[in-house]
């Protein structure tokens, strides 16, 4: 499920370079040359949604929530532990909302037939089904976290669930950038040494 988020990450990353792109020619082609591509802030609208809804799912896999851990790293082993499973109780709680509203959103959208009242004329089922998809998925990998957690807290493995569950520290983080960065160069480098 990881690969498929970080594949799904960089669509909407690409994505994102094709939106400035099109609003770029749109710009020129309006100041320059009073031409207009007619639909340039509704496509617009539809990549934000959707690179957003991936984004949440991107950042849970890769722990880029924000968490404030001033205290959290202080307290003991089990008291963290059950905070991260109530963290993550509450991420799927505010996940499974995103995810019902943006259903029925869709839903009613199907149910009416109703498109965009743009010159395109987009059927809003489409664009909200698959935005109404990335947050399902985004509360399903929340969800699935969080019974993973409380089974583990559940078995007395606290432990566990702060080594898989807690906050990155800052020097973690560091030293995965670094890691990272040696990975890249030693992926550009033709002698494979960094």
């Amino acid at each position: 499920m990881e690969v498929a988020v970080e594949v799904a990450a960089l669509v909407a990353g690409w994505s994102l370079v094709g939106l400035s792109l099109l609003i770029a020619v749109e710009v020129v082609g309006r100041k320059f040359f009073a031409f207009s591509l007619q639909g340039a802030d509704e496509i617009g609208g539809y990549v934000l949604a959707l690179s957003s809804a991936i984004g949440f799912s991107y950042a849970f896999v890769t722990k880029a929530h924000i968490r404030i851990d001033i205290v959290h790293k202080r307290l003991p082993m089990t008291v963290r532990a059950i905070l991260n499973v109530l963290a993550l109780a509450l991420l799927t709680a505010f996940a499974a909302i995103l995810a019902w509203r943006a259903t029925a959103v869709a839903m009613e959208s199907a149910a009416l037939d109703a498109h965009a009242p743009t010159p395109l004329a987009t059927p809003l089922v489409w664009p909200q089904s698959i935005w109404a998809g990335a947050l399902v998925v985004f509360a399903l990998l929340a969800g699935g976290a969080t019974l993973r957690a409380a089974a583990l807290l559940l078995t007395g493995r606290a432990l566990e669930v702060t080594r898989r569950y807690d906050i990155a520290s800052t020097t973690a983080e560091v030293e995965d950038e670094i890691d990272a960065a040696r990975q890249r160069l030693a992926a550009t480098d033709p002698r494979g040494t960094p």
